[in-house]
């Protein structure tokens, strides 16, 4: 079927634009707008494919999926890049990464995402997932 089709081809893009959209993102310094930019892009690759207009969101396509918009996949690629490098075998990482966790940027970043870089890798990564559910309910 049709719906099928629009399925495959998006797990397609997913599996092979998504990657190349996120590569190393974790580790840059975006704004907010870049951020918006991003997810934008992205947004436009559920429109194409199901036929969406532009002014449609597809907010509630993507959490049928149980998938996260860009900006939520940004912003928990972040916080466990930042955990990674905590737990680092290169002391320079694990130094820097300490620094990091002091500054206002990744207290902003947990405070949006309602969880804390102290907490496991499947927590941060289910609170992420409900923030974004949470924005598709309203």
């Amino acid at each position: 079927t049709k719906f099928m089709s629009d399925v495959l081809k998006l797990e397609l893009v997913e599996a092979h634009c998504l990657p190349v959209l996120l590569y190393a993102i974790d580790c840059l310094a975006l704004n907010q707008s870049q951020i918006k930019g991003f997810n934008s892009w992205w947004n436009s690759v559920y429109r194409k494919n199901f036929n969406y207009n532009k002014w449609e969101s597809v907010k509630q396509v993507i959490c049928m999926f149980d998938r996260l918009d860009v900006k939520h996949m940004i912003h928990e690629r972040r916080l466990l890049f930042v955990k990674r490098q905590l737990t680092s075998d290169n002391a320079a990482m694990r130094k820097l990464a300490n620094i990091f966790t002091y500054g206002p940027e990744l207290r902003d970043l947990q405070l949006q995402c309602g969880t804390n870089i102290s907490c496991s890798v499947s927590k941060i990564k289910s609170v992420v997932r409900m923030s974004f559910r949470s924005i598709c309910a309203k």
